[in-house]
């Protein structure tokens, strides 16, 4: 009969040590997806909203604007957004979305974030349509926070859908490099990247798609 009662207390034995380490795991792994923003796939603050734009500008606005938010000089925006010189005429066929960040997060304000400002300088088609024929330029300024990653994005064969996905994370500002992204034409990708110097002072991840529709 001993025999016996060594063996269940062997069994039970077993059993106890293996429901606590499977207890301490689960424990662990909770603990890790509720504090690491790694673990999730996608950054729940990041809106499909709807995206200021400029309406219809000429050549000139839209140059002094890319001027006035690179902080460049008009003649160097001017060679940026037209490379093989300036078009004839004085068209009102251009447009400036602008994602804000700080418009495009919850409304709880202890989630807030102001990482900064990605503009989209684009053609559009002539007339009332707001179908985009290319985009001219991308780029980004920073806001309280400092975004550093990249910034892929892709318009549709119609230039109605501008997709865009953010990959990165904030940081408090710093010195950084922005690799301003290069024109891209209808069912064609681009990308913006900004590089920051130093590495210190992490914040928080942003990643995240956006798919905005243009009606």
């Amino acid at each position: 009969m001993k025999k016996w009662y060594w063996r269940i207390w062997v069994i039970l034995l077993v059993v106890f040590l293996g429901s606590f380490f499977a207890f301490g795991r689960k424990a662990y792994l909770s603990d890790v997806s509720e504090t690491s923003g790694y673990e999730k796939p996608f950054n729940k603050y990041l809106s499909n909203d709807e995206i200021p734009r400029s309406g219809k500008l000429n050549k000139e606005t839209l140059i002094a604007l890319c001027a006035q938010y690179d902080k460049i000089s008009e003649e160097a925006a001017a060679a940026i957004l037209f490379p093989k010189g300036l078009p004839s005429g004085n068209k009102e066929i251009y447009s400036l979305y602008r994602y804000e960040s700080i418009e495009n997060t919850t409304e709880q304000k202890n989630n807030k974030q102001d990482w900064g400002t990605i503009f989209f300088y684009v053609e559009e088609e002539e007339g009332s349509s707001r179908a985009i024929k290319d985009i001219k330029r991308v780029s980004y300024a920073h806001g309280s926070e400092l975004f550093a990653g990249t910034l892929q994005y892709y318009l549709s064969s119609d230039g109605k859908v501008l997709h865009f996905t953010i990959n990165g994370h904030v940081y408090k500002p710093s010195k950084y490099t922005l690799k301003a992204g290069n024109a891209s034409k209808r069912d064609e990708a681009g990308t913006m990247v900004v590089e920051i110097q130093k590495t210190k002072d992490f914040l928080y991840p942003v990643f995240g798609h956006v798919k905005y529709t243009i009606n």
